[in-house]
């Protein structure tokens, strides 16, 4: 396992940095675990957009004081 897909499991990346850091190495890295670390990236992709909604949902779902 790499460190790309080691801090992504351990959710010390974003999916931005994780991005960043696989353009990074994707000439060194087996076209195999490319597609592993990509399956890690959508993965986090789709958390971040569940928690970005659901931060816009608080906001405009709070009841009036």
């Amino acid at each position: 396992m790499c460190i790309i897909c080691t801090d992504l499991i351990k959710e010390k990346l974003s999916s931005i940095e994780a991005r960043r850091n696989l353009g990074e190495m994707h000439t060194t890295a087996p076209k195999e675990h490319i597609l592993e670390i990509l399956k890690l990236i959508w993965k986090k992709e789709d958390q971040e957009a569940a928690e970005k909604e659901k931060a816009i949902d608080q906001i405009f779902h709070e009841p009036a004081d």
